[in-house]
């Protein structure tokens, strides 16, 4: 089967749980992807198989095919890493069902049955491409010219997540949500003009602090955000946290050991020319 179409991954970069209060969040599509193959089947199937090399059948765990198929999901990183994953197999899942303008609105069902009620930023974010601005369900494509002066890392810490739970533990501390929120005002001006890194690094000191206060940074992350600290680098959580991986932004002659560069996809969503 050949490949019908593609989506990239995401990083949030900031305002992860104060999005769910209507707050500003900011996030970039990076070139990690998921795959959707598939062809006519008399009976539905629907598997992903994940960057580990794990198997999970759709149907069987959510009830989640595409009628009169046999699809084959593809990622290239691990389901439940925070990158994503799960908005890449439901927008990939909902172009295989309508092909048409309805596809992010079915891919905002599929995600809230992955995860409850889910903000709408991963599967926005995924299908747009490039660094995006979302707020109460409004997005707004923003120039990464600046952000593209250094180098984004992400670090996997290998603790599986649970998005859902996650949302839950920040949810006994909602009333930091303002105060992440306004965090990403500060990102939203700052990434639209030439910055330093130490000007980013004061905003994502913060949110990272915000994050721990949150109670959604596992010990054994913050271990990682200390000694980051220790050499100069700021360092967050990316996405729901309780897992998933950390992210930061660094000069682009910086190579720091466990920590894999990432660039920027600015395709968002793409459909294959299946007749080449």
């Amino acid at each position: 089967m050949a490949y019908l179409a593609r989506s990239p991954l995401k990083v949030i970069l900031f305002g992860e749980h104060g999005v769910l209060s209507g707050a500003r969040c900011l996030a970039i599509s990076i070139k990690i992807y998921g795959y959707l193959a598939m062809k006519p089947s008399p009976r539905d199937k629907a598997v992903v198989i994940d960057g580990e090399g794990n198997y999970i059948d759709l149907i069987e765990k959510y009830k989640c095919s595409i009628p009169g198929s046999d699809a084959i999901l593809f990622l290239e990183a691990s389901l439940g890493c925070g990158l994503g994953t799960s908005a890449a197999v439901s927008l990939l899942l909902s172009y295989g069902r309508v092909q048409d303008s309805k596809m992010t609105r079915e891919a905002l069902a599929i995600e809230n049955m992955f995860h409850g009620k889910a903000s709408g930023v991963d599967v926005l974010a995924c299908y747009t491409g490039g660094l995006i601005s979302f707020k109460q369900g409004n997005v707004q494509k923003l120039s990464t010219r600046h952000l593209s002066r250094f180098k984004i890392l992400i670090f996997n810490s290998r603790i599986p997540k649970n998005t859902q739970s996650a949302i839950q533990v920040g949810e006994l501390k909602k009333e930091l949500y303002d105060e992440i929120g306004k965090i990403s005002e500060e990102a939203y001006w700052l990434l639209q003009r030439e910055f330093t890194l130490e000007e980013l690094y004061k905003l994502i000191r913060k949110s990272q602090d915000l994050l721990d206060e949150l109670g959604v940074c596992p010990r054994e992350m913050r271990e990682v955000v200390r000694r980051m600290r220790d050499i100069g680098v700021e360092v967050k959580i990316t996405g729901a946290g309780c897992g998933g991986h950390l992210v930061t932004v660094v000069n682009k002659d910086l190579e720091i050991p466990g920590w894999t560069p990432v660039s920027i996809d600015l395709q968002g969503f793409y459909i294959f020319d299946t007749e080449c």
